[in-house]
């Protein structure tokens, strides 16, 4: 299969007019929505730290 000159370009105007298109809260979710949209920023509280998983075995504690 032979591409043509551009084609990754082509691909990457579409997929950014795709983009466009997403409703706000769906580019929030993905991290592509600008800081100035997002209110959530404002309440570093409302992100709470995922807690620590336990370790399961003698393995994984090696790991660490």
């Amino acid at each position: 299969m032979v591409l043509k000159p551009g084609w990754l370009n082509r691909q990457f105007d579409e997929v950014s007019k795709n983009v466009e298109a997403w409703p706000e809260w769906m580019k929030r979710a993905a991290g592509v929505a600008s800081r100035e949209h997002d209110s959530h920023d404002d309440k570093p509280e409302a992100i709470a730290p995922e807690p620590r998983r336990a370790v399961q075995s003698a393995h994984q504690q090696k790991l660490l």
